[in-house]
């Protein structure tokens, strides 16, 4: 008995120091998810019929679609951004009116991450500036093939004038393990949401119950399936060590045939086409990342002008040099003031390339 009433309170101990250790763990990866979101732009998925996926908490609500992986939810509303029926983000001004239509394509900086209000995006400043309707088609965490996919498949048919990209960014610093996944971002983690899933419903009913914790503490729960999930596949590098130049330059070779394959829809389809390279900020503690960004635009910029494609390096000192070392959230979002220098410089290269037409003049706003 007295045998029997240690190993009782041996395996009580132990059970309260595992949810100790659960519920701290539990607390910490809520805060990191909260500090690592951008302030109310933190991502959140669901399924498109909108049953939530996963634990995350964030205010930007993504579906998941068939052809592109996922895309912003139609119909949001937030104090910080708002999108339509079609999931674009709203542009003020809307120039619905105009003869002209700008679709914008990108990442989270096309969308406008961490911008207090939809008057601050890239596309209603360029609105603005030319006066015609731009519409936002920027999903954040998108990369190119994404972007090709939702140009081919749904956004072809608004039949634009111009088709502009904005990005570069997450082909460059979202690289998967697996080459086939170049150019598509989040495909291994939705995957890896469905091995969780997978584990959680189709273990062994003895294996069931030591599950359970997992079910109690989600997010902690998650974190040790994705690292459980990894077992029998290649261990990923630490992520301070600096990206294999070969990883690079294939992200860019990517990147690039996917800006290539955009361009030349732009005959069949009579749309004009732009590649704006998105710039990051500079300084003390991003000289490693400045180092690599350069080589993938390096690499990039000297596939597009092979192929012939317009395009607009926003790193570039001649672009770069204008804008504010201090105008960045974090290192790639423009703060709004950047934001509104961005789209100037970019409307001012649209007006040289006479995109808007032969000879159609552009009145600049100050």
């Amino acid at each position: 008995m007295k045998f029997a009433g240690r190993l009782f309170i041996v395996g009580l101990s132990v059970l309260t120091a595992a949810l100790v250790v659960f519920l701290s763990a539990e607390i910490l990866l809520y805060r990191q998810q909260s500090r690592s979101a951008t302030i109310g732009y933190g991502p959140v998925l669901y399924t498109s019929d909108g049953i939530r996926l996963g634990s995350r908490s964030g205010g930007l609500q993504l579906i998941l679609k068939p052809l592109t992986v996922y895309g912003n939810r139609p119909n949001q509303r937030t104090p910080k951004f708002s999108t339509d029926a079609r999931g674009f983000r709203t542009t003020v001004p809307s120039n619905d009116g105009t003869r002209d239509k700008i679709i914008l394509l990108g990442g989270s900086t096309a969308f406008g991450a961490g911008l207090p209000r939809d008057e601050d995006t890239f596309a209603s400043q360029l609105a603005h500036q030319l006066k015609v309707q731009v519409l936002n088609a920027g999903v954040a965490g998108f990369q190119s093939g994404q972007e090709l996919a939702y140009l081919v498949t749904e956004l072809i048919d608004l039949r634009p004038t111009i088709v502009l990209t904005l990005d570069g960014w997450n082909d460059f610093g979202i690289r998967p393990q697996r080459a086939e996944f170049l150019g598509a971002a989040n495909f291994e983690q939705v995957e890896g949401y469905l091995r969780g899933v997978h584990l959680l419903t189709q273990s062994p009913a003895a294996m069931r119950p030591a599950l359970i914790p997992l079910i109690l503490f989600p997010r902690t729960g998650q974190w040790l399936i994705d690292r459980l999930s990894r077992f029998g596949r290649p261990v990923s590098p630490p992520r301070r060590q600096p990206h294999p130049r070969h990883t690079i330059e294939a992200a860019a070779t990517r990147y690039a045939t996917n800006i290539a394959k955009m361009n030349e829809l732009a005959v069949p389809f009579r749309f004009r086409f732009l590649c704006v390279i998105q710039p990051q900020k500079r300084g003390i503690g991003f000289e490693k990342k400045n180092e690599e960004y350069a080589f993938f635009r390096e690499v990039t910029v000297r596939q597009l002008a092979e192929q012939g494609v317009s395009y607009i390096d926003l790193s570039d000192d001649q672009y770069r040099n204008k804008l504010s070392d201090d105008g960045f959230l974090d290192e790639m979002h423009p703060d709004a003031a950047n934001t509104k220098l961005m789209a100037k410089l970019v409307a001012a290269e649209i007006a040289h390339l006479d995109l808007l037409g032969v000879g159609r003049s552009v009145q600049f706003s100050h």
